[in-house]
């Protein structure tokens, strides 16, 4: 493997991702005494609520996929999610 790698002019010119950004304002803020609910990424330290996976238990899995990922099935179940 070469010692000469570089990163690519496309990587170097990425913008910084927004999780990134928003990190240290989160640390922040829970350093100040914000209770803080990480959404992002990994294992949540919120349980998913049981509408949501009771929804998941009847998603028809024979349905074409959606033109947009995720969008037809989250219009589909929107009914379900909101009722009770």
């Amino acid at each position: 493997m070469s010692e000469n790698l570089q990163i690519s002019m496309r990587g170097v010119e990425m913008p910084e991702s927004p999780i990134r950004k928003l990190a240290p304002l989160a640390y922040a803020a829970q350093d100040r005494g914000v209770k803080i609910y990480r959404l992002n990424i990994g294992q949540p330290d919120l349980p998913t609520p049981q509408k949501a996976l009771d929804v998941l238990k009847h998603i028809d899995r024979d349905a074409p996929p959606a033109q947009i990922a995720g969008r037809s099935i989250l219009m589909c179940h929107q009914g379900a999610l909101n009722a009770g």
